[in-house]
């Protein structure tokens, strides 16, 4: 069964949209968080502003994971982040250098495994 997140990403796939730090729109591009609430908004769910509301509206989930959940990855050792959207188990949409805009990874490749901390699940009361 395909994914509301894989039927709103699918949408930006084939459409360059530039990695664009701060960016938070489909003409200016985006970076990995305004990909996120892109994302987020296009399934009716808006976003608190800020760095810590948006990480405070999300709590931390084990497997299995889900569609919707967000990856949290640790891309320079002390403080880079990088986030992106489940579109199931397995694999991830984001927006980054490393995609050259918006993409699909699987969360079990080296390079993501590797730099991966942990998943994180909108709470309910926000849903």
């Amino acid at each position: 069964m395909i994914s509301d997140v894989e039927i709103f990403a699918r949408r930006l796939q084939h459409v360059y949209i530039p990695y664009q730090l701060y960016g938070r729109d489909r003409a200016q591009g985006f970076d990995c968080e305004g990909f996120v609430r892109w994302m987020f908004a296009q399934g009716g769910r808006v976003l608190p502003e800020g760095q810590g509301p948006f990480l405070r509206a999300f709590m931390r989930v084990p497997q299995p994971y889900q569609p919707w959940d967000v990856p949290m990855f640790r891309i320079r050792p002390t403080w880079a982040r990088h986030i992106g959207v489940m579109q199931d188990s397995a694999w991830f949409w984001h927006c980054g250098l490393t995609v050259h805009g918006v993409g699909r990874c699987e969360l079990s490749r080296p390079f993501w495994a590797r730099q991966f901390l942990y998943m994180l699940r909108l709470r309910v009361e926000l849903c």
